[in-house]
């Protein structure tokens, strides 16, 4: 009997499954989400690269599916982060722009006292 062996990671014509590109795609693309934001970006650029090598004919297409969700959680992951990183920049201008570090509370309009203070009315009163 004539048995092929394969490493790890080999893909042996249209039946070899998923390449270990795809699964790495998806598996940061999860952390990404889940606890590690960083990931996202590699997610991203790892899944692009996947995709790219199996509408080449250079990696299985078995691995499509799970490069392309891998290629979206990054891109999420991605997004993610950088609408994090805006708001926190933008509350610290805020809070530098009111001057709080300097004159406590006192110039800034009373909703927004209100709501640093901890009143649960403010945000009922934007409702």
């Amino acid at each position: 009997m004539n048995e092929e062996k394969k490493t790890v990671g080999e893909t042996k014509g249209a039946g070899g499954g998923a390449s270990t590109k795809a699964i790495v795609a998806l598996v940061l693309g999860i952390l990404g989400l889940a606890c590690c934001p960083p990931t996202a970006i590699v997610a991203w650029i790892v899944g692009k690269q996947e995709l790219s090598a199996i509408a080449k004919g250079e990696s299985s297409a078995q691995g499509r599916g799970l490069a392309l969700a891998g290629f979206i959680l990054g891109i999420v992951g991605t997004v993610i982060i950088a609408g994090v990183i805006i708001i926190y920049a933008l509350i610290f201008l805020g809070i530098l722009a009111a001057g709080i570090f300097g004159e406590g509370f006192g110039q800034l309009p009373e909703k927004v006292q209100e709501f640093a203070r901890g009143g649960s009315r403010f945000i009922f009163s934007l409702i």
